[in-house]
């Protein structure tokens, strides 16, 4: 669809703009001036097409080790890029998507397909806990436009000098506007995991995140548990 499109060379174009030390992608725009063409593919298929510049590194999933030095880095950069994007909007960032953390609640709805009463009974407390309290308290929260999707796949980090750096964020199709602290959580989630020490790596990323973009104590009450 051609807002979903839009909105992502949008928002690579205002991070650019206002925060251009943040590694994002660069949109390199077509020979008419346009963010994107229309094209046919060998199948005679409409497509959509775009181009953006490579980014050096290797997925974080692939990185190791991942110390708090490089978790630090991670919260710096994410909250370099939403201060960047506090001043972006696009009607496609208020779509209804499940990646939506406030709409967390559909997975009530598959807890069947766990196999096993010890996890689904996890699941089911986690959703409730979810549902009675947080969510209420997440909807308060204002919000501002979000990459939505910091995983271990849309991070790059080059070690290639030594020490590992974050040298990109890349895949911005799942922005939304919502409360920035779901940011940190879903970023929060990915950088746990595998994690020999999970509270210290998520400590030195909420702390950087903070060191940029000051947390309230609301904001900080509720990163653990959406994590």
């Amino acid at each position: 669809e051609n807002s979903l499109i839009e909105v992502q060379c949008m928002a690579l174009n205002h991070v650019a703009a206002h925060a251009p030390e943040v590694a994002v992608p660069r949109v390199l725009k077509a020979l008419d001036g346009s963010h994107f063409v229309s094209a046919r593919d060998q199948g005679g298929e409409e497509r959509l097409v775009w181009l953006i510049t490579n980014l050096p590194g290797r997925l974080y999933a692939e990185t190791s080790p991942q110390p708090p030095s490089l978790l630090r880095e991670i919260g710096v950069t994410l909250a370099t890029m939403d201060r960047a994007l506090e001043g972006f909007t696009h009607p496609a960032l208020r779509r209804e998507i499940k990646w939506d953390l406030r709409r967390s609640g559909w997975v009530r709805d598959a807890i069947g397909l766990i196999d096993g009463d010890g996890r689904r009974e996890i699941v089911e407390r986690i959703i409730s806990e979810f549902e009675g309290d947080l969510l209420g308290r997440l909807t308060a929260l204002p919000t501002t436009a979000i990459h939505n999707d910091i995983n271990d796949y849309n991070m790059l980090v080059d070690a290639s000098t030594g020490e590992p750096r974050l040298s990109g964020i890349i895949d911005f199709g799942d922005m939304i506007e919502s409360p920035a602290v779901a940011e940190l959580a879903i970023a929060g989630a990915y950088a746990v995991l595998g994690q020999e020490r999970p509270i210290e790596a998520l400590a030195a990323l909420v702390a950087g995140y903070d060191s940029v973009r000051p947390l309230s104590d609301e904001e900080l009450a509720l990163i653990y548990p959406l994590v």
